[in-house]
Parts: C-alpha cells; sequence; structure tokens
C-alpha cells in the first residue's frame, strides 16, 4: 500500500486513474488517505476514481461482448443452457444491484460487466448504471480514505516491526488449508 501511496503523492490523479485497474478499491481508498495530507483534493481524487472505474468497467463490458462471439461461434447457443439461462434472470432481475453489490465483493469486480457484456445487456442501461454506481462506490471510498487518514497511517506504520510473523503465519495457514483439501479431494476418491 504504501508503494500506491508513493505513485498517488507523486503523480497525482494520473496516478489514481491508472491505478484504479489494477488495485481498484485500492487505490481509491489510498488516494483518499494521499487526499487527507493535502498532496492531492478529495475532489480531484473522486474523479479520477470515477473516471478510471467507468473506463475500467467499460472495457470489461466490451471484453463480454467479444467473449459472446467468440463463444457462439465456437459452441452454439446450446451449451449450458440451463445455467446461463439461471446467471441471465440473476441478472436481469436487479441489474443495477448487481454491478452495486459486486463492486464491493473481493476478486469480483470484474464479473459483474463480463457478465452483462455477454448477456447482450443494453448499452445504454449498463452505461447508467455504471455511472452511478462508479460514482457512489467512489464518494465512499475516498471519503473512507480521508477520513481515517490518521488511523490508517498509525495502522500501517506500526505494522512493520511484525510484517516477518504474520507473512509467515499466513504462509502456514495457506499451507495447511491446501494439505487439507488435497487430503479431503483424495479420500473422497478412495
Amino acid at each position: 500500500m504504501l508503494f500506491i501511496e508513493h505513485l498517488l503523492s507523486e503523480y497525482g490523479y494520473l496516478a489514481i486513474f491508472l491505478c484504479v485497474f489494477f488495485e481498484g478499491k485500492t487505490a481509491i481508498l489510498v488516494s483518499g488517505l494521499v487526499a487527507h495530507y493535502q498532496s492531492i483534493t478529495i475532489e480531484g481524487a473522486i474523479i479520477a476514481s470515477f473516471l478510471g472505474m467507468l473506463i475500467v468497467d467499460h472495457i470489461f463490458f466490451f471484453i463480454g461482448r467479444i467473449f459472446l462471439h467468440y463463444n457462439e461461434e465456437r459452441q452454439g447457443d446450446k451449451v449450458h443452457e440451463e445455467k446461463v439461462n439461471k446467471i441471465k434472470a440473476f441478472f436481469k432481475k436487479s441489474p443495477f444491484l448487481t454491478v452495486l453489490v459486486f463492486r464491493f465483493i473481493p476478486g469480483c469486480r470484474v464479473v459483474a460487466p463480463v457478465t452483462l457484456g455477454m448477456l447482450k445487456f443494453s448499452r445504454f442501461k449498463f452505461f447508467i448504471y455504471d455511472f452511478f454506481v462508479s460514482a457512489i462506490t467512489a464518494i465512499i471510498l475516498v471519503f473512507i480514505g480521508y477520513y481515517l487518514g490518521d488511523f490508517v497511517k498509525k495502522y500501517i506504520a506500526g505494522t512493520h516491526k511484525y510484517d516477518l510473523i504474520i507473512g509467515l503465519v499466513v504462509i502456514i495457514i495457506v499451507i495447511v488449508i491446501f494439505l487439507y483439501r488435497k487430503w479431503k479431494v483424495r479420500s473422497w476418491f478412495k
């Protein structure tokens, strides 16, 4: 997170815009933190975050459209028809809420735009929904970063002496989970 903070304070709004493509919510939160220390303005952080999210979502939306055409050419429309119908029903039931909720689920930020693109969802409706969702997200996350600036800075500064211990504990937990799942899968096939 300190690397992102350095980029944002050094390169400002352009860095926020570009970091949103790769780090998403983390970059937006850190932009609020940097705005707290007045390297950039809070309004500029919100606008750069908003534009970055809007553009990256539309890139993923059009990737979904491209993948749809590739998938139709390759496999036809009848492959996994039941699963596709369930997904369509879920996304078409409440697309605004779907785009909003998926924005805050870690690792799922790409899922909603790609899926809506594959479902031939209206480009105009997606733009409208994503416009408001991106605005809401940018405002909320930048203000969270801004108002928690002192707390976050103290927390980050205090964790450096425990980095090695935390890292080792996380690695051990991951290895244990991996071995447990591997053992569980093997016992399933016996």
